[in-house]
């Protein structure tokens, strides 16, 4: 299995053009999807771990997968519920942490993730969501990012772009607090 992945890591790698996805995309990704990126080696015990208390606390579900979980999920193309899913999808993902360098893994992901409706990839969704948005705004890759939680449906509603703004305000506010870049 672990051929198979970085076979399916290689081949997306080299179909797609990650030296211009910005750094502020990368950043929007680690603050709305995975906020210790950095420190976990693929998959987030801590991030599991309050997920189930919520979840057994019949609060509503949440998700705690990781970057290199997701991008393992997109790769394989597994997406059923099952637990001996997600544990093979932590092993592959805790691989991945080990053999590849965390910002191209990023990078990966957001090249080849699922934005919504003919939003197949970074590149896609920009190109479909630029001609509304100042693509050198910090809010365009926060909205972009939070795509990721709410992919945009074929004809969104106001209630959908409402949850987009919300979030993507949400990490605008976080990533001013964290300053990790001059605006």
């Amino acid at each position: 299995m672990k051929k198979f992945i970085l076979k399916k890591y290689n081949e997306a790698l080299n179909a797609t053009n990650l030296d211009d996805i910005p750094a502020i995309a990368l950043e929007m990704l680690v603050i709305l999807e995975d906020k210790r990126f950095h420190k976990h080696s693929g998959y987030d015990l801590r991030g599991m771990i309050r997920a189930l208390y919520v979840f057994l606390k019949g609060e509503k579900i949440q998700g705690a997968s990781t970057i290199e979980q997701q991008l393992v999920r997109v790769l394989t193309s597994r997406y059923e519920i099952t637990i001996k899913r997600k544990i093979l999808e932590i092993y592959l993902a805790r691989y991945i942490s080990k053999e590849k360098d965390k910002n191209e893994i990023a990078r990966l992901y957001l090249a080849v993730a699922y934005f919504g409706s003919g939003m197949n990839g970074y590149h896609q969704a920009v190109k479909k969501l630029k001609q509304s948005h100042d693509i050198q705004c910090i809010d365009f890759y926060a909205e972009l990012v939070s795509r990721l939680r709410y992919p945009q449906p074929f004809k969104p509603d106001n209630n959908y772009f409402k949850k987009i703004h919300s979030r993507a305000i949400y990490g605008v506010k976080i990533h001013s607090k964290t300053n990790l870049c001059k605006r």
